[in-house]
């Protein structure tokens, strides 16, 4: 199951194309797949995003992920992830 989660003017009306965004996902493993890597029945990931439009020409943006079983395996910590993106359009 995917969602997102698109909400405009929400946080400010001086900025009415900014984007708030929250997804969430699980990937499940086939349980015919017989590979002993994969341990985990699940990943599973949550994002929250956002994205800041200070011009019609630019974007800055973002995002937070929280991964639950990354790689499908209990072997490795859950993790937290950070990231960031700007686009400029010409």
């Amino acid at each position: 199951m995917t969602g997102t989660v698109k909400v405009l003017n929400l946080l400010l009306d001086s900025q009415p194309n900014d984007i708030l965004g929250l997804a969430i996902n699980r990937v499940h493993m086939n349980d015919r797949i017989p590979n002993p890597a994969f341990n985990a029945t699940a990943e599973c990931n949550v994002e929250l995003n956002y994205s800041y439009y200070p011009t019609k020409w630019l974007m800055l943006g973002g995002n937070i992920q929280y991964v639950i079983n990354p790689g499908a395996t209990n072997n490795v910590d859950d993790a937290l992830v950070l990231g960031l993106s700007s686009k400029v359009v010409f």
